[in-house]
């Protein structure tokens, strides 16, 4: 009876210490492929969900080699698998252009309160100071309606202007998002560029 008592309270502290970050803030990324919506952190291990955005019918690739790192040390905790995807293999976009994995690493301390998610051999894919403290739980933001590339219609392929998080991408160029708001039934964003200060309106 003690046994089954014990094993029972360290499950019990097992599901305690488990936290999920939902939409987690972050400062800066390289590049829009992979976006973090949620991250969940147990005694077993840290799970990274991963909403990926590229050309429809194109292929990605996750190597298995991505890590996490704690920012205020520089220490690492490698990636141990991973699910809803194949290491090392070619996974072609379907026609939506977006699909959804997991990236499992080490579990991470209880005092680790921003990470980095990196992928050493990719300058696309690596995201800084992602926040592991949960936002408090606000109204949905009118950004999440346009959110992502947005591709032009009498072009192959080219994306006119990307819309993440943020930040602003138009003509090559990064903008950081200063308002988003509603004008009828139309969204009005107001931006600076980074380079020069000018603003522009989309």
């Amino acid at each position: 009876m003690k046994t089954l008592l014990c094993c029972f309270l360290f499950f019990l502290s097992g599901l305690l210490t488990a936290q999920t970050i939902d939409s987690p803030a972050f400062k800066a990324r390289n590049g829009s492929i992979r976006n973090v919506t949620r991250i969940e952190r147990t005694s077993k291990c840290t799970k990274v969900y991963i909403h990926a955005i590229f050309r429809p019918h194109w292929w990605i690739m996750e190597d298995g080699d991505s890590y996490l790192e704690d920012a205020a040390t520089g220490k690492r905790y490698s990636q141990i698998g991973a699910e809803g995807i194949e290491l090392k293999k070619r996974i072609f976009m379907p026609d939506s252009g977006s699909t959804d994995f997991v990236l499992l690493f080490e579990p991470l301390p209880e005092e680790v309160q921003t990470i980095h998610l990196i992928a050493p051999d990719s300058n696309e894919s690596n995201t800084y100071d992602i926040s592991l403290v949960p936002a408090k739980k606000k109204d949905q933001s009118l950004l999440k309606a346009v959110e992502g590339n947005w591709f032009a219609d009498n072009t192959q392929g080219h994306w006119v202007y990307g819309i993440h998080d943020s930040i602003v991408i138009l003509d090559n160029r990064l903008y950081d998002l200063t308002e988003c708001r509603k004008k009828g039934k139309r969204l009005m964003l107001n931006a600076l560029d980074r380079s020069d200060g000018s603003a522009v309106t989309l």
